[in-house]
């Protein structure tokens, strides 16, 4: 609700179930945002991209950072639960002062009061007001989130070598300030992108696959279909009947 933090915040989510017996499992494509979640009396278990979370009565709370990354995440979700989740737009997290051990920026004592909120409303007010109490920024951060934003308006077709040229720095200290900001290569998170947008095309509207893969510059339909595949164990033409969109096609997920 605070649009001083609307660089850095893209939403929250709420989630709670109560059935104890019914199981959710789903695939959570690459895309380039992060998401800190906090769960309420869970145990987590974490193997790679695959993460299992399970009830667990009496364990308080424990929060689980998922970043950008090239491949999909299997998550799977076993009896009760509630969830808070802030998503974070590229480089968001770094705006914000880690203040526990752990590294994340939520204190036990805050994470409490957030989960005994009357409502929605109020939930999102205290985070609004927790977040903006400890924004921080640096000279640094603010260049590089400029030299970002460039870089995700570039055309894919164009190398990071002669973006990297154009803007006077070196290859390897590209690559070194994409792993501090954002733990993810520059091709990585070009593949992201361009992926992202021919998903939003492909679920959007009736256009062909091949024609997805010259929008987005892809070499030709059989690459498109390849990298597809890879990013997200389904083909171009199964897609629209099998991921589902959520928050304004934001999100887009997998139900299995």
């Amino acid at each position: 609700m605070d649009e001083s933090l609307s660089e850095q915040v893209l939403f929250y989510y709420f989630t709670k179930k109560n059935n104890t017996e019914e199981d959710v499992q789903f695939k959570s494509f690459p895309n380039i945002y992060t998401a800190i979640s906090i769960f309420k009396d869970c145990e987590v278990k974490i193997n790679g991209n695959d993460i299992e979370i399970t009830e667990s009565k009496g364990t308080g709370y424990i929060a689980l950072t998922i970043t950008p990354d090239i491949k999909p995440y299997l998550i799977s979700i076993k009896g009760a639960f509630e969830e808070v989740s802030i998503v974070l737009k590229p480089l968001g997290e770094n705006y914000f002062k880690p203040l526990t051990a752990n590294g994340t920026i939520f204190e036990k004592k805050f994470i409490e009061q957030l989960f005994e909120a009357l409502n929605e409303q109020e939930k999102v007010l205290q985070l609004d007001a927790y977040l903006k109490s400890h924004f921080s920024c640096d000279t640094a951060l603010n260049e590089f989130s400029k030299m970002l934003e460039a870089f995700s308006a570039t055309e894919e077709n164009v190398s990071l070598t002669d973006f990297a040229k154009a803007h006077f720095i070196h290859p390897k200290t590209l690559h070194r300030k994409f792993m501090k900001y954002l733990q993810i290569t520059p091709h990585h998170y070009r593949q992201i992108v361009q992926f992202r947008k021919a998903l939003a095309n492909l679920l959007s509207n009736d256009t062909q696959i091949g024609e997805v893969a010259y929008l987005h510059h892809y070499f030709d339909q059989s690459h498109f279909n390849k990298t597809f595949k890879s990013l997200t164990n389904l083909s171009p033409k199964r897609a629209p009947r099998d991921i589902q969109k959520l928050a304004n096609g934001r999100l887009c997920f997998q139900f299995l």
